[in-house]
């Protein structure tokens, strides 16, 4: 078994940098958009303060210990869930009504494929699925 802190040279330390990238997909663009549009006087908001050093503490811990593996990355969505709420005030009209226009229709399309699975599955037609 191995230990918590037991470093071996086979351990991948940047996982997380190539993952989180998919991992947090909807929510890492508007975090960002919130620290950039915050500017240097935004990270004083304690919004903004309190999940960004969380974010860089949770993700600090999660590469040294060098154990990639997605479950262990759960706790870096929160807090880049929280910075990305920030941004949404400062969205104009027409990139606010895009999100919400691209999130309906990905809703509608993974839930029409998945009643077609369901379907599939229950009714056995198609055979292939």
């Amino acid at each position: 078994m191995k230990g918590l802190f037991e470093f071996t040279p086979n351990e991948d330390y940047f996982y997380y940098v190539r993952a989180l990238p998919w991992f947090a997909w909807p929510a890492w663009p508007f975090a960002i958009w919130s620290l950039w549009a915050g500017g240097l006087s935004g990270l004083k908001k304690p919004g903004v303060v309190l999940p960004l050093t969380a974010f860089i503490v949770f993700f600090l811990f999660l590469s040294i210990i060098g154990e990639g593996r997605d479950i262990y990355g759960m706790p870096l969505l929160l807090p880049l869930a929280l910075l990305a709420v920030v941004s949404f005030e400062t969205l104009k009209r027409g990139a606010s009504n895009l999100y919400y226009w691209f999130a309906i229709i990905l809703f509608n399309f993974f839930a029409l494929v998945g009643w077609f699975y369901w379907m599939a599955i229950d009714t056995g037609y198609p055979t292939r699925l």
